[in-house]
């Protein structure tokens, strides 16, 4: 029998031979499942990190997190100290809380015209573990426009550490333009708060928020996968993930790890 994940391994490299994606696809560790689990503690969302101690860290180092096209090529990228992260996640009650910590020798100003190529942290959130595709009837060929209206499953989170973070929830809401921030939506509907500081090596985001509609309980699996982009001044020039998939993440929510919430 063919299974669901051969068949979507052959719709992308069909995808890629034919140029729709624009990225070359080095490998796909679908049998690889990263899994994470997040502990239940209550986190004040004010930039002191002193909340976050013993919640087990996820450190995105090294070439092989870098996701390459022909634009972001691994040699525009020149190492830990230009560019990585680390990343911590937890819950309480109804909320997600997550904590990114970014290396960055050269930070930017907010100024490009969409959100994804500035400074960017990007949670893919699976928040009801679904698979499959994030927005109904999306492909990688779609133009981004055309995502508006139509029904989601899955969440492309932007998070932008301007002097005021902005946030970016729904992208069949509206197309992710600098001006279009959704942060607004964030507080009022998802109960979001967003804290961002410098620090020493670049900058952190302190987040938490609920999703409308889900709760929240032990033994609870989300798929999500998590992304930093890096402005150098030139727009962004790299690109690092977590999962370290070389897949249309931001289309496809088959390849995300779990985030299990445990007591």
């Amino acid at each position: 029998m063919v299974s669901k994940k051969m068949i979507c391994l052959s719709l992308v490299n069909t995808l890629i031979l034919f140029g729709v994606l624009g990225c070359g696809i080095e490998q796909l560790e679908v049998d690889k499942q990263l899994q994470y689990n997040a502990l239940q503690r209550q986190i004040k969302v004010d930039g002191d990190i002193s909340d976050w101690q013993g919640i087990a860290k996820n450190i995105v180092q090294g070439a092989d997190h870098l996701w390459t096209n022909e634009d972001l090529t691994r040699e525009k990228w020149r190492g830990n100290d230009d560019h990585s992260f680390s990343w911590r996640g937890a819950w309480y009650k109804d909320k997600f809380y997550f904590l990114i910590e970014v290396t960055d020798d050269n930070l930017q100003p907010c100024t490009r015209e969409f959100s994804w190529i500035n400074e960017c942290v990007e949670i893919q959130f699976d928040p009801r573990n679904l698979e499959g595709e994030r927005i109904a009837g999306v492909v990688a060929a779609t133009p981004i426009p055309e995502r508006i209206g139509k029904k989601i499953n899955g969440y492309e989170m932007h998070f932008l550490p301007c002097s005021e973070p902005r946030v970016y929830l729904d992208d069949t809401k509206a197309v992710y333009r600098l001006e279009n921030a959704q942060t607004q939506m964030f507080t009022d509907q998802w109960a979001g708060e967003i804290e961002t500081r410098r620090t020493d090596k670049g900058y952190l985001l302190e987040i938490g928020f609920t999703v409308p509609d889900l709760k929240l309980k032990p033994g609870m699996t989300v798929g999500l996968d998590v992304a930093v982009g890096d402005d150098d001044g030139n727009a962004r020039k790299s690109l690092m993930l977590w999962t370290a998939r070389q897949v249309p993440f931001w289309i496809t929510m088959d390849y995300f790890g779990k985030m299990k919430l445990v007591k």
